[in-house]
């Protein structure tokens, strides 16, 4: 996973700190191991904090990463269009369908999930003029496995496409993930403790096969932010903010391709 060096904000104000777009972080997406295997990245969110003298968080540097899958005769229009925009507040692709309140091990098949998908299904709006489909979707569910304060749980998961016709090709371990009918984890959630990084990871193989068998890319969306904490005091005066919306990429048999990026932009303000 990566890493922020905070190194960058020595000798530097609050406002020229946040201000400054050239040491924003990308996550690496094609080249995650998981026991020695390549896996994809295919969700994430991130998030790297300065602690203060009082313990308490005072900057932060965050990314949000979403992935859609396109028709790869699509792919230059998907490309196109959010090529340069401020993708926090246009396009609607940061964001994923939400099936919630039903057992984990049931998704995406069982009778509740099944309704939640059909409803998605009807209302969900292509946020681009050629079609797309979410990649991820959030689960907020039960873990019939899970004890106390676990038994609720929310993760994303791999969106429905990926499990094939019912009974279905992946199935929940009860533990981090879903594995194909020989037991081999296909898609796995890794979480590093109080470092706020979490990730849905799929197995490269098994994404470069199903993308080339439905003649499918893969896109990502990567908001990147940074902000600064307001103590008391501070009055009507802020140091602004920044977030980057970068949009890559993939076609299996090519390289990851990259568009310019887009800009959201709060100017510092003073007193």
């Amino acid at each position: 996973m990566p890493t922020y060096k905070w190194d960058a904000k020595i000798g530097r104000t609050d406002a020229q700190w946040a201000a400054d777009d050239s040491d924003l972080p990308t996550i690496d997406v094609i080249s995650a191991e998981r026991d020695g295997h390549p896996f994809i990245v295919v969700s994430g969110s991130y998030s790297w904090d300065l602690i203060g003298d009082a313990a308490k968080r005072t900057h932060q540097i965050w990314t949000n990463l979403y992935t859609h899958l396109v028709s790869t005769e699509d792919l230059p229009v998907a490309l196109g269009e959010p090529e340069g925009r401020d993708l926090i507040n246009g396009l609607g692709m940061s964001r994923l369908p939400m099936s919630y309140n039903r057992y984990v091990g049931e998704y995406p098949f069982g009778h509740h999930h099944g309704a939640t998908l059909s409803v998605v299904e009807h209302e969900w709006t292509d946020p681009l003029s050629v079609p797309t489909r979410p990649a991820v979707w959030e689960l907020l569910g039960e873990n019939e496995y899970a004890p106390g304060n676990l038994e609720t749980i929310s993760f994303d998961a791999p969106a429905p496409e990926f499990f094939g016709a019912t009974p279905g090709t992946l199935h929940w371990n009860g533990r981090n993930g879903w594995t194909d009918a020989s037991g081999r984890l296909i898609a796995v959630l890794r979480h590093s403790v109080n470092v706020g990084q979490n990730e849905l990871l799929i197995d490269a193989g098994f994404l470069q096969d199903w993308l080339t068998a439905e003649r499918k890319s893969l896109i990502w969306v990567e908001n990147t932010g940074k902000d600064v904490y307001r103590e008391m005091g501070w009055g009507k005066s802020h140091p602004g903010a920044l977030v980057r919306s970068q949009v890559r990429a993939w076609t299996p048999g090519q390289d990851l391709r990259t568009v310019p990026p887009g800009w959201q932009r709060i100017p510092a303000r003073g007193d």
